[in-house]
Formats: C-alpha cells, sequence, structure tokens
C-alpha cells in the first residue's frame, strides 16, 4: 500500500505533470470552449445516425462546406440554449433529451409513410398519440439496438459535459446572447439575396435530379445531415417572387375572364368520395386474384365518366391533395415537402384564398366534411376554407369501435352516413358533403381483417408479402361494393346528385425487408423514366350522378385540383374570375405535379417544360397561383 502511495505521490511530483496541470489551470476556459464544442459536433454525429441508417450514407454525409455549417447551426442553437440556462452542461442534457425524443419519432413516422421528420410537423404535436396507434408491433419500428448505443453514446457525453461544465453570467452572458441572437435572427430571416446564395453554393439547389418526393427529405438529410437539411428545408420553402410577376397583370387577366358556355350540369349535390390509398393492384403482373377486384369500378365507368389523375404525392401527405381539390391551386408550385395545410392553413390569413367551399357557399350550398379519422388535426384548415361543419367521427362519433373494419372505420359506415345526409337535408338546400374514407389506411399486415372476400391465386411473392397486399386488395374491395351501393341510393334520389369518387394516391406497402414494396415490382421498372414516375403518381376518378348529364373532361389527364374546377365550371352557379380562368388554362395545362406534367394532347414531359409553349403557361399558372394564395400571406 506505502508502494502505491509513493508511486502516486511521484506522479503528481513530475515536472511534466506539474506542467500540463498549469497548462490546464492556465487556459481551463479556452480548453472547455474546445470541450464543448468536440461534444456538440458528437451530439451533430448522433442526431445524423439515430436519423440515417446506412453506414456508407453516413461515410458521405458531408462536404467540408456544409459540415462547417452544420456544426455552426448546431452550436448556436447550443449558445442560445446556454445563455438560458447558464450552465453547459445543462444545455448538452437538453440537446440529448430532444435528440432521443425527436429519432424516435422520425423512426415511427419514417416506418409507416416512408417521410422523416419534418419541421412542418410540430404542428402536429398534439397528435402524436396517432402514431402510436400506427404501430401494431412497436417492437419492429424502433430499432432498440441502435437506441440503446445512442443512449450510451449520450450519457457519456454528458458525463463528459458535466466535468468541463461552463458557467456563463454577466458580461459573458449578455455578450454571447448579442451575438447569438443577431447570427441566428439572420440566417433565420427571410432574406432573399441570402437564401439564395445558400440555396445555390451550399446546397447546390440547381443540380438536384430528385423525382421521389416521400424520400427526398430524408435525401437532404442523408446529405447534409439532419440541422443542415432542415435548415436546407426552412429557406427552400419560402415564396420567393416569381421572375416576370407583375400583379396588376394578374389583376388585369382575371378582370377580363368571362364565364365559360358549358354550364349544363345544373345545381346537384355534390358528394366527394375521397378515398384513401385507393388503387388497382391488379396493374402488378406478379400476383393474380380469384375474382376482379375493381370490377364495380370498372362497370361504372360505362355509366359515368372516368378520369385519369397525376396525384401530387405517393404513398402519403393526403392533404396536398385535400389542398389541390378544394382550392384549385397546385403542389408544383411549392418546394417539396411543404405541406399548405400545416404551413399556411393554420393561419387566419389563409380564409382570404380562393376556396371551392366558398365558391359553392355563396351559391346557396351547405357544406360538410366528414373523416373517417383525421390524422391532421384539420378542423382549423377547413374553418379557414369556409366549411360550415366539420365532424372527425373517430373523436365525434359515441358508437365508432362498433363500425370499424380492419384497424379503422369501414367505408360501410362512412356510406351510411352520406345517405343519412342525404335523407335528412333541407329540401330547399344544396348540400356539398365530402368523406374522407380510412379504412384503406397503413399499416397492412395479415392480421387487418378476419375473413377476406378474396384469395390469391397465382404470385411471385413470398408468403408475407402476399399477405401485405391481400390486406390492403380487402380494403379496395370493400370500396368498391360501398360505391355501388351509394350510387344505387342515388338514382333513387329525388334531387339531381353527383357522386366524385377518387383515390388520392398509391399506398405504401412494405416487403419482408421493411422497403417498398410496390416500386420493386416491374409495373413501376420499366425503363422509361417518364412512363416509371408517371405510373407512381397515377391514381383514377370516376363522377357518376342520377340525371343523365355526362361530364366530359377534353384532356387525357388531369390533376386533382381541375377536379371540383372543371365540375363548377359546368354548373350553373356564380363563380370567381380565378376558377374561370383556372379551367379555361387547364385545357393548355392540364396535369401536373412537382416532377412530371401532361400537355393537351396528354404527353408527359419532366418538370420544368422546356417546350416554350408550355413553359409559358407553367410560368402563367404559377404567377396565378402566387397572386391569389402567396400575396395573402404576406
Amino acid at each position: 500500500m506505502d508502494k502505491i502511495q509513493d508511486c502516486i505521490k511521484k506522479i503528481k511530483e513530475n515536472k511534466y505533470i506539474i506542467k500540463i496541470k498549469q497548462i490546464l489551470t492556465k487556459y481551463k476556459t479556452p480548453i472547455n470552449i474546445l470541450i464543448n464544442i468536440i461534444l456538440v459536433a458528437l451530439l451533430l454525429i448522433t442526431l445524423n445516425i439515430m436519423f440515417i441508417d446506412n453506414p456508407k450514407d453516413m461515410l458521405n454525409l458531408y462536404r467540408w462546406p456544409t459540415l462547417i455549417f452544420s456544426v455552426t447551426l448546431f452550436y448556436l442553437i447550443f449558445l442560445v440554449l446556454t445563455t438560458i440556462t447558464k450552465k453547459t452542461n445543462r444545455s448538452i442534457l437538453i440537446l440529448s433529451i430532444l435528440i432521443l425524443s425527436i429519432t424516435t419519432i422520425s423512426n415511427i413516422k419514417y416506418s409507416y409513410t416512408e417521410t422523416p421528420l419534418y419541421i412542418s410537423d410540430i404542428s402536429l404535436a398534439k397528435n402524436l398519440g396517432e402514431i402510436s396507434t400506427l404501430a401494431k408491433d412497436i417492437t419492429q419500428i424502433i430499432p432498440y439496438k441502435k437506441l440503446i448505443q445512442t443512449i450510451v453514446i449520450l450519457i457519456a457525453i454528458n458525463i463528459v459535459a458535466k466535468l468541463s461544465t461552463q458557467q456563463i453570467t454577466g458580461k459573458p452572458r449578455i455578450l454571447t446572447c448579442s451575438i447569438t441572437l443577431i447570427l441566428t435572427t439572420f440566417l433565420i430571416a427571410p432574406i432573399e439575396p441570402k437564401d439564395n446564395f445558400l440555396l445555390k453554393n451550399l446546397y447546390k439547389q440547381q443540380e438536384r435530379i430528385d423525382y421521389n418526393i416521400d424520400t427526398n427529405i430524408m435525401n437532404y438529410y442523408k446529405k447534409y445531415g439532419v440541422v443542415g437539411g432542415i435548415y436546407e428545408t426552412i429557406i427552400e420553402n419560402r415564396f420567393n417572387t416569381p421572375e416576370n410577376y407583375k400583379k396588376e397583370e394578374t389583376e388585369e387577366i382575371l378582370a377580363s375572364t368571362t364565364p365559360v358556355d358549358e354550364t349544363d350540369l345544373g345545381k346537384p349535390n355534390i358528394i366527394v368520395m375521397f378515398q384513401e390509398s385507393y388503387w388497382d393492384i391488379q396493374k402488378l403482373d406478379e400476383i393474380k386474384f380469384d375474382k376482379d377486384i375493381t370490377q364495380v369500378f370498372k362497370n361504372l365507368t360505362q355509366e359515368g365518366t372516368h378520369i385519369n389523375m397525376i396525384s401530387p404525392t405517393y404513398g402519403g401527405s393526403s392533404a396536398n391533395v385535400e389542398f389541390e381539390i378544394l382550392t384549385g391551386a397546385n403542389m408544383s408550385f411549392f418546394n417539396k415537402g411543404y405541406l399548405p395545410f400545416m404551413q399556411m392553413y393554420r393561419d387566419q390569413r389563409s380564409s382570404k384564398n380562393p376556396s371551392i367551399i366558398n365558391e359553392l357557399k355563396n351559391n346557396g350550398y351547405y357544406t360538410k366534411m366528414m373523416f373517417g379519422r383525421d390524422f391532421y388535426l384539420s378542423e382549423p384548415v377547413y374553418k379557414n376554407l369556409g366549411i360550415d361543419e366539420y365532424i372527425n367521427a373517430f373523436e365525434d362519433w359515441d358508437n365508432y369501435e362498433q363500425k370499424v373494419k380492419g384497424d379503422h372505420l369501414s367505408d360501410e359506415a362512412l356510406v351510411d352516413a352520406v345517405i343519412e345526409n342525404l335523407q335528412n337535408k333541407d329540401k330547399d338546400e344544396k348540400l356539398f358533403y365530402m368523406t374522407a374514407t380510412i379504412e384503406t389506411h397503413m399499416p397492412f399486415d395479415e392480421h387487418k381483417y378476419d375473413e377476406y372476400d378474396m384469395q390469391i391465386v397465382e404470385s411471385e411473392l413470398d408468403e408475407k408479402d402476399n399477405k401485405t397486399i391481400l390486406a390492403y386488395t380487402q380494403g379496395v374491395y370493400d370500396s368498391n361494393q360501398q360505391l355501388q351501393r351509394l350510387y344505387d341510393f342515388i338514382k333513387t334520389y329525388d334531387e339531381p346528385t353527383i357522386i366524385l369518387f377518387f383515390g388520392d394516391h398509391l399506398p405504401i406497402l412494405r416487403d419482408t425487408k421493411g422497403d417498398d414494396l410496390l416500386l420493386g415490382l416491374r409495373y413501376f421498372n420499366t425503363g422509361d423514366e417518364k412512363q416509371d414516375i408517371f405510373r407512381k403518381y397515377n391514381t383514377e376518378a370516376l363522377i357518376l350522378n342520377n340525371y343523365d348529364k355526362k361530364i366530359e373532361f377534353d384532356t387525357k389527364y388531369i390533376s386533382p385540383d381541375m377536379l371540383l374546377t372543371t365540375v363548377i365550371n359546368k354548373m350553373d352557379i356564380q363563380i370567381s374570375p380565378y376558377y374561370q380562368w383556372l379551367y379555361k388554362h387547364s385545357k393548355e395545362l392540364p396535369a401536373l405535379n412537382q416532377f412530371i406534367y401532361s400537355d393537351k394532347e396528354g404527353n408527359i414531359g419532366l418538370i420544368e417544360p422546356t417546350n416554350e409553349r408550355d413553359k409559358q403557361l407553367y410560368n402563367e399558372r404559377l404567377n396565378m397561383q402566387y397572386a391569389n394564395f402567396i400575396q395573402n400571406m404576406k
């Protein structure tokens, strides 16, 4: 024991050890600052590890400019917290807790929607309980091994942070607060030259070739890191004034717009069946069923109007389809990842924007929205759109659980509600009734339904993939049966009534590895880039009525923004010049999303148009949308 003590004494008295202690004492502050910078950098790496699963993506994560920029951004966040908490170790602890919480939630979201957590999801914070309801088997969603590793790393970082704690008070605190506020304000403020410089030189926006909206934000995270990617989406989602835009010109165009001469639909009741993830799975040749799943839909195309649509989204973000349907605006004029219902329509100023709901209300319609289940907390959004009555069945129906089929409210229950509303409506009032179904919402697993009305008779896929497809297919089959039931009812109904039935986007179906099952199949891999993109976003719509009026569309494809826009232009009602102009303009440029467009002949091109005529049409539409939507928000 004495020998050990002598040894320790000699080490302490060693001139080199004494020198090191003197240096550490003399330069304690700068050393601690350096340690905290390293800790913040380690926290940033930990955040990226939890978001970015592939080690190769981690190795290729940064170029030096974006690495320095991301660390700077994250260190600024750290400094802002430190000026509030007064101690560096407290800021490290807060960041650690946030990283753990955010990455866990993001993993759950990504598992079901193939989209990571966005800044816009903050507005859904009250609805986090909905995320857990999607997770039927939480053990398959959260990467526990990686989670435990992350917790260990965060604990180690916090131990070091505790040992190198700096307390900031008095003048240093005031100085740090002032500098960080100035820098943060500059970076966050919508300064167009600064934003454009960063997008061009740091984020290389002009070099991007990416047609996949659902992984686009994740690609930003992979390329620039999570913090750098979030910052990129913030500045990219700002509304810069379009080149050559003049407000007076758009006002003159609308002032000279006249009504169309095709108002032969009268003034019917309008029923909109917004069918979650509705798509004909039989387009795949790797799998065959013992019956025609969409036979009803196909038969009814002979009685109504069948429409091919180009949806703005794939696998999720239904709210963007709602936005297009109900406003006539188009998502292609916003940046990728933007959600107007989350980022624009929470603001009261959005009530000034054009809305088909308001157009109908101005013509004496009673307007009602019924959600099978509302994952977007949309009530304030629909109030700004002008809706008279909003119902979320999941929250408002006492007998909700009794009407569930699979995991969610059945299509049958929602069609019951439509019929009941038509039967009980005031005869002197016209009804606009939109319902968003939920039975065909993810997740799709073998336990989704107790019984199935169809069987798979041939398949090139494995058993688990077959069960996933079967779970989705049952919902599509049920949708067909309920469409027939609703159509049979309106044929006996004594008021002119129109049904608009359409799919919002294709489903996300997971294979045994957790990857997107559909996009790996032959239907989406033809070797023709434009064809593959088109098929990914191609959904179908059907318009039926009970008074023998055929609704004609003059183009091969439309996007959802033109569905109700076309209908109201063919009705005997007074509508605003904006919708009159939009309808006429759509005859030349009828369908577009953020990746492809269709001209009036039905030719598919990649956005943005290169043909001079199409480019002019595109810019006219961009300017009109800016004038009628963006300017109201400034």
